[in-house]
């Protein structure tokens, strides 16, 4: 398998757990990330947390506010570079937050890094999404 089409599979398997997540159960996207002290994820609602225990808690977090959603990734770029590789696209996100329906198109930048064996997210950076914040400030 090329290393294209690893990264594409490791896009796919986020996919599925952003998917899981905004049903409720963060429990698969945690397992994609490393769990490393220099990992970073900047939210669409403008949050941004660095090392793996404020990144595993921001997810744990929205997972337990997050029901009936659904996650697709489009448009689609990735450029390997050694044992790093980047993803770009837009996320398609629809869901309930706390009972608030939101709906969201923010374009992001992931990040991947070769770590035993397989791909991590290191990194993930989303746009602000002006309708999360709005549904976040009913909260």
């Amino acid at each position: 398998m090329s290393i294209e089409n690893e990264i594409r599979e490791a896009s796919k398997q986020n996919g599925i757990a952003m998917n899981q997540m905004v049903k409720g159960d963060a429990s698969q996207v945690l397992a994609l990330w490393s769990h490393s002290a220099n990992v970073t994820a900047l939210h669409p609602t403008g949050s941004r947390e660095v090392g793996w225990d404020a990144v595993q808690a921001s997810f744990e977090n929205f997972s337990k506010l997050a029901s009936d959603g659904t996650f697709e990734l489009r448009d689609q770029h990735i450029t390997v570079a050694g044992d790093l590789a980047i993803e770009t696209g837009t996320e398609h996100v629809k869901g309930k937050l706390g009972g608030h329906v939101y709906d969201i198109q923010p374009r992001v930048t992931n990040i991947y890094s070769k770590q035993d064996g397989g791909w991590k997210m290191i990194y993930h950076h989303s746009e602000v999404a002006p309708g999360l914040l709005e549904v976040m400030g009913k909260l």
